[in-house]
């Protein structure tokens, strides 16, 4: 099944819900398209211009990204300032090194498998 979103439009997406309320996202050439074409699909407010703020995503397109993704991820940084690192539909940690994103992804992995097996015990 093809995705929503393009590579660039979830990126964006992704560094946004690292941000809190009053930051924000400067978009420049390419970038601009890419935020042009999510408002023309309706997926983020009309008022976001040549950056973007956490207010401007709406809940559609961060159900999208949610279910376009994996529970536990990591997706490179907005402008290559390293990795991305989410889980359960939260923003965890910015990693520096491709190496050690995969490492803290396959750790939380591991983690929710131990978790799930001690419920059962304790069941």
């Amino acid at each position: 099944m093809p995705k929503t979103l393009t590579k660039l439009q979830e990126q964006i997406i992704a560094k946004v819900l690292t941000l809190h309320a009053t930051n924000y996202v400067w978009l420049r050439e390419g970038e601009v398209n890419s935020l042009n074409s999510l408002k023309a699909k309706n997926l983020i407010d009309q008022h976001a211009y040549g950056s973007i703020q956490p207010r401007h995503l709406n809940d559609e397109v961060k159900a999208v990204f949610w279910r376009e993704n994996p529970r536990t991820f990591k997706m490179a940084n907005f402008h290559g300032e390293g990795w991305l690192i989410f889980d359960d539909k939260r923003y965890i940690c910015k990693v520096y090194n491709e190496l050690d994103a995969t490492r803290v992804v396959e750790g939380l992995k591991e983690l929710r498998v131990a978790e799930v097996d001690a419920g059962k015990e304790a069941a």
